[in-house]
């Protein structure tokens, strides 16, 4: 809450001006709602809002009453409401208060660290002997590790924002990260930007400077090295995830096409040998099977989860000379997610598939640049384009988005005459 007023502050080169209250009976009276509605305040706060929210609670008429004539005004200018409440998930809210357009609910709940706890008891310790209310609270004598088991529940309400743009405190594992120029580095910046607690990893110890570039401190941000056509090294990088992280929410197969060590090859089918043609299914096709089995456990636990493939344009829709493994196994990661898709919906989690056109990175080649210069928008793409398209599916507002391939390409694929 603090963060959203801190925001609203800053937008404002000034401070947030809150109209707050803690009365359980606040929206009964007709005065808090014309003084909001009609006022300057940036948002309104209701502290302890549990009665407010539960399914056919005594307060909900209110609440939809106030949220009916809130409805157009503060859509208009961008203002918030902002609820707190203990309630434990998401499932005890009323349906129709989180329904598209109107609120964003988000529920978490973790087990705090070691030094989280003893700040917490600090603070307790601090409130208590300011106000001199009861005696502080202390560790017993000789304990000096323990585990508190806390839910913290938040619900955000806003008719002015549909959803939250931030992956704050969620968790991104991003393959095939090792390249400055590269999609799966954008991505890890974009996610790590936005909030996200995110593991990168690659085939070389190039990872562990990516890591560092994107936080030196190294207190959001895990490398790992791996190769992931291995089945053995794919399950032992979801567990050290969790291990670090305690939660696995987001994962980016971008890992495939090419290794450092061993470039592309562009050659005809005939001429492609049996070890090249199973290589290139290895390192594109087969990491992204592994890491989706391997992760799929994690996110049904918690009955969230978001999965985005890299694909490509070459194989689903398009192809080359000299690229019948690459679109091979690119056409088979798109029916692969479909699939996966309806097994996993109803388990909370979605699996879609962003498939760039032209991008210039540091395995495009010269060919490559000067096709992209002939797109419809006329040139190639960015790392950080791609990045931005699968944050989105990555995002809690694709929620309804599954088993889906987002081109991305500048319009390249509708025109049929490409020629300069």
């Amino acid at each position: 809450m603090r963060a959203i007023l801190a925001a609203m502050s800053a937008r404002k080169a000034d401070s947030a001006k809150v109209l707050y209250t803690a009365d359980k009976r606040a929206l009964e009276n007709d005065e808090i709602f014309v003084e909001f509605i009609t006022g300057s305040h940036d948002a309104f706060v209701i502290e302890d809002a549990d009665h407010l929210l539960m399914a056919r609670a005594n307060g909900n008429v209110d609440l939809h009453r106030f949220l009916a004539v809130a409805d157009g005004v503060v859509r208009a200018q961008g203002r918030k409401i902002i609820f707190t409440t203990n309630l434990p998930n998401v499932g005890d809210i009323d349906e129709a208060l989180v329904r598209p357009g109107r609120c964003f609910a988000t529920v978490r709940t973790r087990a705090l660290e070691l030094s989280e706890a003893e700040s917490l008891l600090a603070k307790i310790i601090a409130y208590k002997v300011e106000d001199k209310k009861d005696t502080p609270y202390a560790l017993p004598p000789g304990v000096r590790t323990f585990r508190l088991e806390l839910w913290v529940t938040i619900l955000l309400m806003s008719t002015g924002c549909k959803a939250d743009p931030t992956f704050d405190e969620q968790v991104a594992l991003v393959t095939g990260a090792g390249s400055t120029q590269g999609i799966g580095f954008a991505v890890a910046r974009r996610f790590y930007a936005a909030g996200a607690r995110v593991t990168i990893t690659s085939t070389t110890s190039r990872i562990h400077e990516r890591a560092r570039e994107i936080d030196s401190g190294g207190q959001r941000i895990l490398a790992i090295e791996e190769d992931l056509t291995n089945e053995a090294a794919a399950q032992r990088l979801v567990e050290s995830v969790f291990r670090r992280f305690g939660r696995i929410d987001i994962l980016v197969n971008n890992a495939g096409m090419a290794q450092i060590d061993r470039p592309l090859e562009s050659r005809s089918l005939q001429h492609t040998s049996y070890a090249d043609w199973r290589h290139q299914i290895d390192i594109t096709l087969h990491t992204a099977f592994l890491m989706t089995r391997a992760v799929l456990p994690v996110m049904a636990a918690r009955r969230y989860g978001r999965i985005v493939n890299v694909s490509s344009v070459t194989g689903p829709l398009v192809s080359n000379r000299g690229s019948a493994a690459y679109g091979a196994a690119k056409a088979a990661m798109d029916g692969m997610m479909r699939a996966v898709a309806i097994e996993t919906a109803g388990a909370g989690i979605t699996i879609n598939a962003v498939a760039p056109g032209w991008i210039a990175t540091a395995s495009s080649s010269e060919s490559e640049r000067i096709a992209g210069m002939h797109t419809p928008v006329g040139r190639p793409g960015t790392p950080d384009e791609i990045a931005a398209a699968v944050c989105f599916l990555a995002s809690r507002d694709a929620s309804y988005i599954t088993g889906q391939a987002l081109v991305v390409d500048g319009g390249n694929i509708l025109q049929e005459n490409k020629a300069p």
